[in-house]
């Protein structure tokens, strides 16, 4: 059996196949095509490709700083637990003990205000769902919806409510 024997039409299948190639590359015989069109259409592949990568680049930098935010997320509600129980602390009657905790906390809130966790104000407030969880309602001289006691502390993180508050709201009054 002899290895070189042609195989008839082979040529013309290679032919075809380089041609398709050339047709897939963008490459053109060069007949039809000037070479200031050649060079806009690779420029403008550049441009497009200058365009992806850096579309690419801000969005994986927006996923780190989310990736980043989320685990300072994490953090905060792990160091909310002991801020309330600093808060029953001072609850405390003992007067040398209420003064230590007390700069304890004020360096402790201070320490969360500079990586942007912030107590939400609720006492005296209209309830929000978005800030307030509701535990209890109770009938009170406060007209009907205000937040009239807390017993835990909401806080945000960089203007985003990461705990809500835990707050007692008024009836109003039922003397009717």
């Amino acid at each position: 059996m002899e290895q070189d024997a042609e195989i008839p039409g082979n040529d013309a299948q290679m032919q075809d196949k380089d041609s398709n190639q050339d047709n897939i590359s963008g490459v053109t015989d060069g007949a039809t095509e000037t070479p200031e069109d050649r060079y806009d259409e690779l420029n403008n592949r550049f441009l497009r490709l200058a365009a992806d990568f850096e579309n690419y680049r801000k969005r994986t930098e927006r996923d780190m700083n989310n990736r980043i935010a989320l685990a300072n997320e994490a953090f905060a509600r792990d160091m909310l637990e002991v801020a309330d129980n600093f808060e029953r602390a001072l609850k405390e009657e003992k007067q040398e003990t209420r003064e230590g905790i007390e700069k304890i906390k004020k360096l402790f809130d201070s320490i969360l205000a500079r990586h942007g966790i912030i107590a939400i104000e609720a006492l005296g407030a209209r309830f929000s769902p978005q800030e307030h969880d509701a535990i209890a309602c109770i009938p009170a001289d406060k007209p009907e919806g205000a937040v009239v006691e807390e017993v835990s502390k909401g806080y945000c993180l960089n203007g985003k409510v990461i705990r809500c508050a835990k707050v007692v709201v008024s009836k109003g009054n039922e003397e009717a």
